[in-house]
């Protein structure tokens, strides 16, 4: 468990420090300190979450580009105080002439340069979701973003060591431009911390145009949160909390962990009518009961069991993933109860390098999550034909964001970023809040496990960030390793954010706590 010492050295550098807050009236918790802070303006001003969930998600994508932005996609999960509910898909769209092979050869090209970018969606979802729910105007929204965009920001830490971390033959001249400081002598560098950069004047100009014991609402494919709750049931039938307990129920966790990805190596995008994929099999058994308890029985107490056991009847060919840098969540809750939990995304750490001079947007390389024949693709993701590309079709994604309720009352409001670890870090926050009671700060703050099925390692966080350390119990690992886990320390982890509701028990109302993660910058906003 970490712990945090010490000050920020700029406004809003919050990355290696935890960062809590509780309110009654609303609570942001975004990727970024500045934009939870211009969420909760917005609700101060009379906005609802869904008002607050576009300013915010427009400022991280400008913030953080490295992570989100308009020129990707993004799932967003609605729930309003009246109980009224709906998710959105914005998932970027393969093109009319992809085709299963068309990075066969070449698979760089679905990582860098404009084949890699699928059609961007962000935009068309962040407005369907503001005409449908939103309070104030659309112009009130965007304005926040649209001054940022036009002025600049002080780089902060986190952004300063990706753009330092970017491989100059990689990116386009336009991407230099746009988020790198001109040599005196010619060409670019990154900026310094604290060094005024990344104006985007044309993203402003079109924004201006266009100006456990839990219920969960959970988003279907090619979202993966169905995963997460499966992941929860398996765990339900050993009565939390005691499946939590002690070495016994870790070793658990880690085993439902792992059939759960098994599983999640089937999911596709089923397209409108199943004009894809026939995903609805797999869909009843990740829903059901008694899918849950196939997979309980399954787990040995005593010992791992062979790969080709995990997932049931669902076991397919398995591959190894890497860390992710181009996913941000933030999560909202207004004064009146509503929710919104929204993942966004540009694929890897500053998507396809391409950026867009005449619109200001820095564009995805989503289609490197689709499969190719023959080729894994960024995160080692093995070909799975149920992933192969077809125009319009969208690719699977880990993103999981959830909205937990109790007796119909809204609970927890979360999701993460990172990649394959975004499933796990999920289940291990809602797992510590809901069924052990620990405080949300400490819940999102704490070190993880993580296990994918392939490679057949439990990855265990030992790393430090600014002033905090991750390191899973070595007691517990050596425990663990006597039962057959292979374990392996990783120096990186997904980064939650997330809003709880509780009684208040001195006060009429409820309490909001909202918590972001200190492996990113993130820090909530509330009142």
């Amino acid at each position: 468990m970490g712990t945090a010492t010490g000050s920020p050295k700029i406004e809003h550098d919050y990355r290696g420090r935890f960062t809590a807050m509780t309110g009654q009236h609303g609570m942001v918790a975004a990727d970024h300190g500045r934009c939870s802070d211009m969420g909760l303006k917005i609700l101060q001003s009379g906005g609802n979450a869904v008002d607050a969930t576009v300013t915010t998600a427009l400022c991280q994508g400008i913030m953080n580009p490295m992570s989100s932005g308009l020129g990707g996609g993004a799932f967003i999960l609605i729930r309003m105080a009246d109980g009224a509910a709906e998710f959105i898909d914005a998932r970027e769209v393969a093109p009319a002439a992809a085709n299963e092979t068309m990075f066969v050869g070449r698979p760089e090209a679905a990582r860098l340069g404009g084949l890699a970018v699928a059609v961007p969606m962000e935009l068309q979802g962040l407005h369907a979701a503001h005409s449908t729910y939103g309070r104030l105007a659309w112009s009130a929204v965007v304005q926040p973003a649209i001054q940022l965009a036009e002025r600049g920001f002080t780089a902060h830490p986190y952004l300063a060591k990706a753009l330092a971390a970017v491989d100059p033959k990689t990116a386009s001249l336009d991407f230099r431009k746009a988020f790198m400081i001109r040599k005196d002598r010619g060409g670019y560098r990154a900026p310094s911390t604290g060094e005024t950069c990344c104006a985007r004047p044309a993203l402003a100009r079109l924004l201006r145009d266009r100006a456990m014991g839990l219920d969960f609402l959970v988003p279907g494919p090619p979202s993966s949160a169905l995963t997460v709750v499966a992941m929860l049931r398996v765990l339900e039938g050993y009565k939390l909390p005691l499946a939590g307990a002690g070495v016994l129920g870790t070793h658990r966790m880690v085993e439902a962990m792992k059939h759960v990805y098994a599983a999640r190596m089937s999911l596709g995008d089923p397209g409108k009518d199943g004009e894809f994929l026939d995903l609805n099999p797999l869909l009843a058994d990740l829903r059901s009961a008694e899918y849950a308890e196939t997979l309980r029985a399954l787990i040995d107490d005593r010992r791992v069991r062979p790969q080709e056991v995990y997932g049931g009847v669902w076991n397919v060919t398995r591959g190894v993933h890497r860390p992710d840098a181009g996913t941000s969540h933030l999560s909202i809750v207004d004064a009146q109860g509503s929710a919104v939990a929204m993942t966004t995304t540009i694929n890897t750490g500053f998507g396809s390098r391409v950026y867009s001079s005449s619109t200001g947007l820095l564009l995805n390389n989503e289609m490197d999550d689709f499969s190719t024949p023959g080729v894994p693709n960024a995160y080692g993701f093995p070909p799975s034909p149920t992933n192969f590309i077809r125009p319009g079709k969208k690719p699977l994604s880990s993103m999981s964001p959830l909205i937990g309720l109790q007796e119909g009352a809204l609970r927890i409001v979360v999701g993460a970023s990172g990649g394959s670890r975004i499933i796990s870090a999920v289940a291990q926050t809602i797992l510590r809040v809901v069924a052990y009671g620990q405080p949300l700060a400490e819940a999102i703050g704490g070190a993880r496990l993580h296990h994918q099925l392939e490679p057949a390692l439990l990855m265990a966080e030992e790393w430090r960030a600014g002033t905090v350390t991750f390191d899973f119990d070595d007691d517990v690992l050596r425990t663990l390793r006597a039962r057959g886990h292979k374990t392996n320390a990783t120096n990186w982890g997904a980064s939650v954010q997330a809003v709880v509701s509780e009684p208040c028990r001195d006060c009429t109302g409820v309490l909001l706590y909202g918590a972001c993660d200190p492996r990113k910058d993130g820090a909530p906003a509330g009142w």
